[in-house]
Order: structure tokens, then sequence, then C-alpha cells
């Protein structure tokens, strides 16, 4: 029903990717994957989780901020020119 895609770094780990179908949105599977990540995190060790999204994705990005991330930064995607990408960490206690 959901999936991440997450990669464990020397000083962080990053997520790359969280998915959950159309069909199962508003059941709370995100948050739950949310959680797992950051609990993988914590079980590695690291101080911090890193990620990226577009900053059109603004659902997104306050479901980020409302679990604890806060935005680090805005650059141009270059892969996609006039897209922005927007950088999100959040401490891992």
């Amino acid at each position: 029903m959901g999936l991440a895609v997450l990669e464990r770094h020397t000083d962080h780990a990053m997520l790359f990717s969280i998915a959950v179908p159309p069909m199962h949105h508003g059941r709370g599977i995100g948050r739950t994957i949310l959680r797992w990540v950051e609990d993988k995190t914590h079980e590695w060790g690291l101080p911090e989780l890193h990620l990226y999204t577009n900053a059109r994705m603004e659902r997104s990005i306050a479901i980020y901020r409302a679990f604890g991330f806060q935005e680090t930064g805005r650059r141009p995607n270059s892969r996609r020119p006039g897209w922005v990408t927007v950088d999100m960490t959040k401490k891992i206690a």
C-alpha cells in the first residue's frame, strides 16, 4: 500500500521517495511510513534525516513540516528547467 526508498549515509539518512497510491490516501499510511523511516534512522545511530521534494508539492511539504521537518533551502532543479527543489531536514533524537 505504500513504499519508501531510504539510503544510509555516514552522517544522515536520505529519504529519496515515499509513495502511497491515491486510493489509500487519508488512511495514515504515509505517516506510518515516515515513522518507520525515522525509527530506522535512529536505529542506524544517525542524527538527521534528509529529503527533497518539488516546491509544487505543497501538500507534501505541509505534511513533512507537520512531522517535524524544517526547510533548509531551495534550489533550481538542474534536470527540469523552471522547477524548484525544496531541501528538508529533521533532527533525530
